[in-house]
């Protein structure tokens, strides 16, 4: 499961072999949805390992406590929270010592360093935060940064498929879109390699709402002007065997926490194998 139940509906899941990449620009929340799967994940009872390269352990446990207790992240960095919310974060901190998530924050990393790291733990999903700044196992003179970031992406389906096992890959997106008329993301706007959209099985969009460009998707979800500064889009922007779709979420940056929007579904998630 993903946490989301409209997403969950769309995707049914996340399945075995597959490279689910999720592409964002910075502070659309790509990483805070990379931490709502790894918490449904974990609270499922499978294992995940997290490739958070761009964050340290401790910024990583704040963010999720922030998610579970919603507490102001900013806050929690501070240490000013109330009793109140101590007693919260006391009430998570169990729980989460029993999740089986392991988390990998070596920097620089490499596409081996990775794939070896699989072995410490036998995950049942890995994921990788994010593409761009995993570093390649040998710099080559000639070598362009696409030829690089495409070498890479190709070790992630790789590990998906030798390890039977979902690997979600979150990447950057370029600033073009901003820019085209209408403003949503393509496929194109992957940066730096148009190989991600050919690994690819699954690609996914965060970004956020425009009334303008998006009005009839925001219709279908009765929310004003004013919500849409706590709420995102995922678009689906291709999935195998599978239609492309666009949901809205809501999402709260100061605790760094994605929920579903009530809309049509009253969908029950019933979980793939995920892996062995």
């Amino acid at each position: 499961p993903t946490g989301l139940l409209e997403l969950d509906a769309t995707l049914g899941g996340l399945h075995p072999r597959q490279l689910i990449s999720i592409a964002g620009r910075p502070g659309d929340g790509k990483s805070a949805l990379a931490l709502k799967i790894i918490d449904a994940v974990a609270e499922s009872g499978k294992r995940v390992n997290f490739q958070c390269i761009e964050m340290g352990v401790a910024e990583t446990i704040k963010r999720h406590l922030a998610m579970k207790c919603r507490i102001d992240h900013f806050d929690l960095r501070l240490g000013a929270f109330s009793d109140e919310e101590r007693t919260k974060i006391d009430e998570q901190l169990g729980p989460l010592a029993n999740y089986q998530a392991w988390l990998n924050v070596s920097n620089p990393q490499t596409p081996e360093g990775i794939h070896s790291d699989y072995y410490k733990s036998k995950p049942h999903l890995v994921i990788v935060d994010y593409l761009q700044i995993v570093s390649p196992s040998v710099k080559e003179r000639d070598r362009s940064r696409e030829r690089e970031v495409a070498q890479m992406a190709n070790t992630m389906k790789q590990i998906a498929m030798k390890h039977d096992i979902p690997v979600v890959m979150l990447s950057q997106m370029n600033r073009e879109y901003e820019k085209r008329a209408g403003g949503e993301p393509q496929k194109s706007d992957l940066r730096e390699s148009g190989e991600i959209e050919q690994v690819s099985d699954v690609i996914i969009f965060v970004y956020r709402p425009d009334m303008k460009r998006d009005k009839r998707l925001i219709e279908r979800y009765n929310l004003q002007e004013s919500d849409l500064s706590n709420a995102r889009i995922i678009k689906i922007a291709k999935q195998r065997n599978a239609a492309e779709d666009k949901i809205i979420v809501r999402f709260e940056p100061r605790y760094v926490r994605f929920d579903t929007l009530e809309r049509r579904s009253t969908y029950e998630f019933r979980p793939s194998s995920m892996g062995n």
